[in-house]
């Protein structure tokens, strides 16, 4: 493929499908993109869109964004923990498999390779190249007429999904709504996890977002500030479940309220760091449950018109013992739960 994209192939099943006599696994079933099509990426995606797929499922694995945040790494590890899970899930009459197409992930190793040396300025400045590699693969995805459905890395990904959503649609804007525990509104220091938003609203691609699980300790006060000023909603997760002000079901419904009235197209992401104890670059005590990660998926999927969904920050190597199978099984409920209600 021309794009900087290493897909999914027929062979790459056998590394990840645990067989068993008398069921039949996901990964045994889930399309793939052809390879007739070979340098044609949009081709291919075509053809997947004529045979019926309607979501096109892409890997991220880079931590470089939220090392360029000064955070942690380990988010490039969260793509191959999906796959591990995802493909092993059953093929029943419960799940849409023939709904998505397994594309592949972004070509990011060389980068990852690069980024050794942890200096935050390189950081800052590969994190603009992985920018450059994610947003054209997504804009070929949507210009056929796919849903982009994203997993791993940082949520510095979120910035070129909306760039390529945006310009696959040939519109001048999108919406989001975001679970997350950090706005990720930072101000432009160079390309990192906390800006992606930010610089979204600053090039206009972005209109209309709103947060809920928002962790009030733990947001700047220039954050705040500039996202009270854009005019964006967030409600916090001391307000659904310290203070207990909001039940979290309607601080959702008022979520989608916002978002809906906008009339544009809305691209749904959660940090995975908005859940207590979830193995994550900004791990935290306290948080969300995955329960209600995935019912914010369910809730906003069936609500509003879907651009994508973005799972990000996902890092297993945080817990040694558990944390890629935890990872994987967390991701893959929350694919699994947004293709259900995309499908009803």
């Amino acid at each position: 493929m021309t794009n900087r994209l290493t897909l999914f192939l027929e062979e790459h099943r056998e590394r990840y499908v645990v067989s068993r006599i008398g069921e039949v696994k996901v990964g045994e079933v889930l399309p793939l993109l052809s390879q007739s099509k070979e340098g044609e990426l949009s081709a291919a995606l075509q053809e997947a869109k004529n045979r019926g797929a309607q979501f096109a499922i892409l890997g991220i694995p880079e931590d470089i964004g939220p090392r360029a945040n000064c955070g942690r790494g380990g988010a490039h590890q969260g793509w191959d923990a999906f796959l591990q899970t995802f493909l092993n899930i059953q093929a029943n009459t419960l799940f849409p498999s023939a709904s998505a197409v397994l594309v592949g992930e972004v070509e990011l190793q060389d980068l990852q390779e690069q980024s050794k040396d942890g200096d935050i300025d390189h950081l800052r400045h590969l994190c603009s190249e992985i920018d450059d590699r994610v947003y054209p693969i997504i804009r070929e995805i949507v210009s056929a007429g796919l849903t982009p459905v994203v997993v791993g890395g940082g949520h510095n990904n979120a910035y070129p999904i909306m760039k390529g959503f945006v310009e696959g649609k040939q519109l001048s804007a999108i919406g989001c709504c975001n679970c997350d525990a950090h706005a990720d509104f930072r101000n432009r220091n160079g390309r990192h996890s906390g800006n992606a938003f930010r610089i979204a609203y600053e090039e206009e691609l972005l209109k209309a977002y709103a947060i809920v699980g928002l962790h009030e300790n733990y947001n700047s006060q220039e954050t705040l500030g500039a996202f009270a000023d854009a005019n964006f909603r967030y409600i916090s997760f001391e307000t659904t479940h310290v203070r207990r002000e909001y039940l979290f079901e309607d601080a959702l419904k008022e979520v989608a309220d916002y978002l809906l009235k906008t009339g544009l197209p809305i691209g749904i992401e959660c940090d995975l760091d908005a859940i207590a104890t979830m193995s994550v670059s900004a791990q935290t005590p306290y948080g969300l449950t995955l329960e209600e990660m995935a019912f914010y998926v369910h809730r906003m999927t069936s609500d509003l018109p879907v651009a994508y969904l973005h799972l990000a920050e996902g890092a297993p190597c945080w817990q040694p013992v558990t944390g890629e199978r935890y990872i994987g099984r967390a991701l893959t409920l929350l694919v699994s739960t947004f293709l259900k209600a995309a499908r009803s």
